[in-house]
């Protein structure tokens, strides 16, 4: 769209300033342009947040005071993104790997780089097309032209230098900040923004124009950031940006540059782009810009940045320590199992205490985001003081309630991710057990781990509390309270993972229907066969089916992943490629995932439990699941839902794996309670776990005796006279 006859003055004043623009200290090329473009992109590789200060960079600034803004990942094909890869990832609205040199302004030419590119990505599972944005634009009949560096060629490329005056599209290269780095960045900072302000301060005079300032990749050394987006122009008012590959202001990826452009220039987006335009979140209706969220402050948006790096940094160590402490527990219970006299009366409540803490870390990592733990390390330490805590309030229940400890640690995972997901999710965004937005799998809904975590607890909790409601498995009014009770969670919880607005995890539906049946079945007393198990998996994929129809009956601007892999398959988009790299995404789990190590200890453990050492672990893991009610059916239940979960996501084993640092602990927890219940009666109805006694030291308990779960109903030492009178006395229960 051409400025009015009546704006002469400004479109001569943006001419002029492309023309006239001089190059950054750091020797990027003189930017000339010949017209006013309807859409104006400067690329400025290696640009944050944390650059943007009215002091370092005032043009800067106050163009993002009157613009739309976001937190820009700028994830290629792998990480970190170095300015080659950023640039073609722009231009080809995908993810796309880099080639050497990292930068474009190397000897060799864009040219090359992009034959060479080509080559690269032919074969990779993104199914991006290099130079899809140029190819698009020019099938179309629309102009462009590349300014200031290689950078930008490689942006419209294969579109090239069009030879006409005016141009639909003006790309700017600024490789000022690029390979800047400790004093000498702000001075840096400083030349870039010298070099762009003039396009900055006149972009929002022109009217019709779009003008979208993006921060292409990071930087020439170090990791990957989060960097500056900020947009003005027609139906960009100022606020959050927001896209609906994010769905999370202000979240918006490099790729969704690529289907910004398309969108202002009204040119059709091609099958290989993933990317979505850029929009403004607004809090009521999208067509009032009176509603439109006030703008993030570039130092809330440096903040957002700060954290994400925080949480990928620390994810990795927190994920192992927790499967290291994990088979340590394991470990030591196994040891003070197999020698029951000389550990049982130091383990006795230890283990107990131990395992419920371990349970409760999953969820504490996730409360740990209610504080800026990334700007104030201090408060690290109320990670494991909230696991403590919910670990000491569960041995006090398990004391009083058979299985009390087990609930509550379930109650509040389940509870927790439930308010969250309720909430818009924010607790699992950059989370050590959550989703990284430099990642860039997911913004929105349940992530793979926190499924496994919900799924598990939730499931295990249903279980419990349908035994309680009927501990003898009664038919008729308790049999039928106990299944309305399941049901209710069962299907809550589903609704949280697989509505598009809440959870929007396919995978997550696929394991939960099949899981939720199997423990209706076994509470309902009903066996479950091959035949029923294939019903429960084509219930599965129907309920799927049913969400995904319903979601791409939506706009295409609010659709999730589920209604575009519906128009991928219906209208040939990229839905085969992204199925094949759910697939490859899975198998490359098995070496990458710290969790590999808990399925391995569980490998173990169930090998240790056949032989005569783990003899007493595994009588007294027995008693606990018969003697707590509904804790069987919950535990099978839960594995069900795991195990399928790890064989749909792609996560693949890290699914099973991090639930089994929820499900082992608590499993060891209760188990070890044995040693702790000496006084505690037993029986489902009056407190303790049914097995007291199990570890107990005293020179008239036999070996047998001591490896016994529930000492009543086993074999006891033969003995006579007083000696049967006291022994007898000492194992009534």
């Amino acid at each position: 769209m051409n400025a009015r006859g009546g704006r002469w003055w400004r479109v001569s004043l943006v001419g002029v300033a492309l023309v006239t623009t001089c190059a950054s200290a750091a020797g990027a090329r003189p930017m000339t342009a010949t017209a006013v473009p309807r859409v104006l992109v400067i690329g400025v590789p290696g640009l944050r947040w944390e650059d943007v200060t009215p002091g370092g960079m005032p043009a800067v600034s106050a163009f993002c005071r009157q613009a739309a803004v976001g937190a820009l990942s700028v994830k290629a094909a792998a990480l970190p993104t170095r300015a080659t890869a950023g640039w073609l990832t722009l231009g080809a609205g995908n993810r796309v790997t880099g080639v050497p040199p990292s930068s474009p302004t190397a000897p060799g030419g864009p040219g090359t780089t992009l034959r060479r590119a080509r080559l690269a990505n032919a074969h990779l599972s993104y199914g991006a097309q290099v130079g899809a944005l140029g190819t698009a634009l020019r099938a179309a009949g629309r102009t462009t032209r590349a300014v200031g560096g290689a950078g930008a060629e490689l942006a419209i490329a294969p579109a090239g230098q069009d030879a006409t005056r005016s141009a639909d599209l003006v790309v700017v290269s600024q490789e000022g900040l690029y390979g800047a780095s400790g004093s000498a960045r702000p001075r840096a900072a400083a030349a870039v923004d010298r070099a762009i302000g003039p396009l900055l301060t006149a972009a929002p005079t022109v009217p019709g124009r779009s003008t979208l300032l993006v921060g292409v990749s990071d930087g020439l050394t170090g990791g990957p950031h989060l960097h500056v987006a900020a947009a003005v122009g027609p139906g960009l008012p100022a606020g959050s940006l927001v896209s609906a590959s994010t769905r999370r202001p202000p979240y918006v990826q490099l790729i969704d540059v690529a289907p910004t452009i398309l969108a202002v220039l009204g040119v059709p987006e091609p099958a290989s782009m993933v990317g979505t335009p850029w929009r403004t979140a607004h809090a009521a209706g999208p067509d009032s810009v009176a509603s439109a969220r006030p703008p993030p402050s570039p130092a809330r948006l440096a903040d957002l940045d700060r954290q994400a790096r925080a949480g990928l940094r620390w994810a990795g160590p927190f994920q192992t320590a927790l499967v290291w402490l994990t088979l340590a527990l394991t470990a030591a219970t196994l040891t003070a199992a197999r020698r029951p006299g000389r550990w049982a009366p130091r383990w006795a409540r230890a283990i107990p205490f131990a395992g419920y803490t371990l349970a409760a870390l999953p969820v504490a990592s996730y409360l740990l985001q209610l504080v800026p733990w990334w700007r104030v390390p201090a408060t690290v330490v109320l990670l494991p003081a909230a696991a403590v805590a919910t670990g000491g309030l569960a041995a006090a229940a398990a004391r009083r309630w058979p299985g009390g400890g087990v609930g509550l640690v379930t109650a509040v995972t389940a509870g927790v991710l439930a308010v969250d997901l309720l909430t818009g999710g924010g607790l699992q965004t950059a989370a050590l057990l959550g989703d990284s937005p430099l990642i860039a799998g997911r913004f929105v809904g349940i992530g793979n781990l926190a499924f496994a975590l919900l799924a598990g607890s939730a499931l295990l909790l249903a279980g419990l509390l349908a035994g309680w409601q009927n501990p003898t498995r009664a038919p008729g009014r308790p049999r039928r309270r106990a299944l309305v009770t399941a049901t209710a969670i069962a299907a809550s919880t589903l609704a949280l993972v697989g509505a598009p607005q809440l959870g929007d995890d396919a995978g997550g539906v696929l394991a939960l229907v099949p899981a939720a049946g199997v423990l209706l079945l076994r509470l309902g007393g009903r066996r479950i066969r091959l035949r029923t198990a294939a019903a429960l998996a084509l219930a599965g994929g129907l309920v799927l089916g049913a969400l995904a129809v319903a979601d791409y009956t939506r706009p295409p601007d609010v659709r999730t992943h589920l209604g575009r892999f519906v128009d991928g398959v219906l209208h040939g988009g990229p839905s085969g490629t992204a199925l094949r790299r759910h697939l490859l995404s899975a198998a490359d789990s098995l070496v990458s995932s710290p969790f590999n190590l808990t399925l391995l200890g569980l490998g173990a453990l169930a090998l240790a439990c056949r032989s005569s050492a783990g003899a007493g672990w595994r009588h007294a893991v027995t008693a606990a699941l018969r003697t707590v009610p509904g804790l069987l059916d919950g535990l099978l239940a839960a594995t069900v839902a795991v195990t399928l979960g790890g064989l749909v996501n792609d996560s693949g084993v890290a699914v099973p794996g991090v639930a089994a640092c929820l499900l082992l602990p608590l499993i060891l927890a209760i188990s070890g309670m044995t040693g702790a219940g000496e006084d505690v009666p037993a029986g489902p109805g009056r407190g303790g776990h049914g097995n007291a006694g199990v570890l107990r030291e005293g020179k008239d308990v036999s070996a047998a005796a001591a490896h016994s779960p529930t000492s009543a109903a086993r074999s006891r030492p033969r003995q006579t006279g007083a000696s049967a009178a006291t022994g007898a006395a000492r194992y009534q229960t």
